[in-house]
């Protein structure tokens, strides 16, 4: 289940009206504007991020500490310790990491939202208004793009807001979308995330350019045509005969 993490039976996963493969978590059919509410939805609400540093057995010092990353975990509020990490690091409550993700869309859709690797990874897509449309004469495939806006709190990962046309649901789609990522906007775990949405948009603003870009390629793919031989190729390369 790629590490989705599940919290009363559910998955801390939440949708815009299309389920996840996985199907777990909610899936909610009417627009999510805002940050609060889809917190709520997908059980990313109240975790009270937090570093606590370890405590040293008995007889011992050291002049460098480390610390736990800590947060209540949402199904019982308990302390659930995610991460060790140094003394630098500073923790990004989910709320402020997703307003961060409002101001920057301001009034956008919240598409799909969700912690993965047992909360130690958090994610949240909000739809561009954009769309490339494939042959819209004849089957009109429609792809949409967005805004994801993820991180982690285990210092494995920064504050990063990217531009993706892929819909971030998991672990594997989360890899996706960043494999394929050309334009986005980071911040250390060192830094914080307040005055930082001007910054965002400017970096964010050529996002239209990789839109275009984007489009352009998947047009010429979608219009290439191949040979019987080539489709054989491939077919029998991605499914071999199992019986030889």
């Amino acid at each position: 289940m790629d590490n989705i993490e599940i919290i009363n039976g559910k998955g801390s996963f939440a949708s815009f009206r299309e389920p996840a493969w996985h199907s777990l978590g909610e899936v909610f059919n009417h627009k999510v504007t805002s940050a609060s509410e889809m917190l709520q939805l997908a059980n990313l609400h109240n975790w009270n991020v937090r570093v606590e540093e370890i405590p040293m057995a008995d007889g011992y010092t050291t002049s460098n500490p480390s610390f736990w990353v800590v947060r209540d975990h949402p199904a019982d509020g308990h302390p659930d310790v995610l991460a060790t990490v140094g003394k630098r690091y500073k923790t990004v409550q989910n709320e402020e990491l997703f307003d961060f993700g409002d101001a920057i869309l301001d009034g956008a859709n919240w598409e799909t939202a969700g912690s993965i690797k047992n909360g130690r990874v958090v994610f949240g897509s909000l739809a561009l208004e954009r769309e490339t449309i494939l042959d819209p004469e004849g089957v009109n495939d429609v792809v949409k793009s967005y805004l994801l806006i993820h991180t982690s709190h285990d210092g494995s990962t920064a504050v990063q807001a990217s531009v993706t046309p892929v819909r971030v649901v998991c672990q594997n789609t989360l890899n996706q979308a960043l494999k394929g990522v050309k334009q986005s906007y980071k911040l250390r775990h060192t830094q914080s995330v307040e005055g930082k949405v001007a910054n965002a948009r400017e970096a964010l603003g050529l996002a239209h350019t990789y839109l275009d870009a984007f489009e352009l390629e998947a047009k010429e793919l979608y219009q290439a045509s191949i040979s019987d031989k080539v489709w054989n190729d491939i077919i029998t390369t991605a499914y071999p005969d199992r019986k030889s």
